[in-house]
């Protein structure tokens, strides 16, 4: 017998003219994407919420709050 996990993967593009960082909430993984780079992202840690979290990717701005990807769509951080 084999155990198969499917999982959820979401795909990231940045359409901004800075660098962002995507992360799961509550973990320590993220992804850093330059300007126009696009990225798939996976949940990092099944046993944590499936929570968003964005960022300008340099050190001195905040992370976002923490929001959920119900579909999908093209949706904008603000």
């Amino acid at each position: 017998t084999k155990v198969v996990q499917l999982d959820d993967r979401l795909q990231f593009v940045n359409m901004c003219d800075r660098r962002i960082c995507v992360g799961q909430k509550d973990t320590p993984q993220v992804v850093y994407l330059e300007p126009l780079e696009q990225s798939a992202f996976v949940w990092h840690d099944n046993s944590k919420p499936k929570l968003l979290r964005v960022k300008v990717g340099e050190d001195k701005w905040m992370w976002s709050g923490s929001f959920e990807v119900k579909e999908v769509s093209l949706f904008e951080v603000v």
